[in-house]
C-alpha cells in the first residue's frame, strides 16, 4: 500500500473510532430512581453460578433462588417496582453497575472503596466459620486449630487464617469450596474453615453429625452496589433495608436460609473471633 493511501486509511479509522465509541455508549441506559419507576422494573445484577445460599439459578430452571434473591425481591416490594435479575459474572458486577447495564448489584459484594460505586447499609455480615464433627474434643476456637489438620479452599480468607497460625496447622487445600467439606465428611481432617454462609447451607444436610464451633471469624459486611451518581436510589435502598430490619422481614429471610447469627440484625456489634487472630493483609 502506498504511503498516501495508508495515511488516508489511518485518518479514516481515527475519525470512525469516536463514532463507534459514542454509538456503543448510547446503547447503555443510565437510570436514576425516577427512571426506574417510570420503566417499571428494577434491574438487579447477579452471578447465577454463585451457588447456595447466595443467589443462583437451579439447573434448567429460570427461577433465581438464595437469600440474596429474597433480599432483592423484598427491596423491590419496598420500592414498589418488580425485580428483573440480570446475569453478570461476579467479577464484572461493579463494572456493570458503573456502565448502567444494571441498576444495582446484590451478590456477595464486600463494602470496600471502588471508583464509581456507593454501597447501601449492610444487609448481611459475612464471616468465616470452623466446622467439626460432633464429638471432636479440643477444638473450641481458632487457636485450637494449631497442629491440627484443617481443610480450606486455596486462596480463600480461610486459607489465610490457617496459614498464619502459630504453631502452624496442617492445611489440606482444595481448589473449590466443596473440597474442604468432602474432606470433613471423609474424616480426612479434624476441621474445615470456610465462609459461614456456605458452612450453614451445608449443615442443613449434615446437622446430625457436624456443627459450627467458636465465634464467626473476620466479619465483613456486604452491601448493595449502586452508581456513585445514584444518590436518590441509594437513599431509598437504605430506607428500605431499615424498614426490612425493623419489621422483621430481614431476620425472617436470613433465618429461612439458616444464616441468622450474632453478627446480623440492627445495632448488633461486630463480634471478635474467639481467641487472638493472626494478622491478615488487606486484599
Amino acid at each position: 500500500m502506498r504511503g498516501g493511501a495508508w495515511g488516508l486509511l489511518v485518518a479514516l479509522m481515527a475519525a470512525w473510532a469516536p463514532f463507534q465509541s459514542a454509538h456503543a455508549h448510547d446503547s447503555i441506559e443510565i437510570r436514576d430512581l425516577e427512571a426506574i419507576r417510570a420503566a417499571g422494573v428494577l434491574r438487579v445484577g447477579a452471578d447465577p453460578s454463585s451457588g447456595a445460599p447466595y443467589i443462583f439459578q437451579a439447573p434448567n430452571v429460570s427461577v433465581w433462588e438464595g437469600f440474596e434473591a429474597d433480599i432483592a425481591r423484598a427491596l423491590g416490594r419496598q420500592l414498589r417496582v418488580p425485580v428483573a435479575f440480570v446475569s453478570v459474572p461476579w467479577r464484572e458486577l461493579r463494572q456493570a453497575v458503573v456502565e448502567g447495564r444494571v441498576d444495582l448489584a446484590c451478590n456477595a459484594l464486600e463494602i470496600k472503596p471502588v471508583e464509581g460505586i456507593l454501597y447501601s447499609k449492610p444487609y448481611y455480615v459475612a464471616s468465616q466459620s470452623i466446622l467439626v464433627a460432633k464429638g471432636v474434643q479440643g477444638i473450641y476456637g481458632v487457636k485450637d486449630l494449631s497442629k491440627r489438620s484443617v481443610a480450606v479452599t486455596t486462596g480463600s480468607v480461610a486459607a489465610a487464617i490457617v496459614s498464619r497460625l502459630k504453631p502452624p496447622a496442617m492445611a489440606v487445600r482444595s481448589v473449590d469450596t466443596t473440597g474442604p467439606l468432602n474432606a470433613l465428611l471423609e474424616k480426612k481432617v479434624d476441621a474445615a474453615v470456610l465462609e459461614s454462609a456456605m458452612a450453614r447451607a451445608w449443615l442443613k444436610r449434615n446437622t446430625r453429625d457436624f456443627h459450627v464451633i467458636g465465634r464467626p471469624l473476620l466479619p465483613s459486611p456486604y452491601g448493595i452496589a449502586v452508581r456513585s451518581s445514584s444518590g436518590d436510589l441509594l437513599q431509598v435502598i437504605d430506607q428500605a433495608i431499615g424498614i426490612m430490619k425493623k419489621n422483621g422481614e430481614h431476620e425472617q429471610i436470613l433465618k429461612k436460609h439458616h444464616l441468622w447469627d450474632i453478627l446480623q440484625g440492627p445495632g448488633v456489634p461486630m463480634a471478635p473471633a474467639s481467641g487472638p487472630l493472626p494478622s491478615i493483609p488487606p486484599s
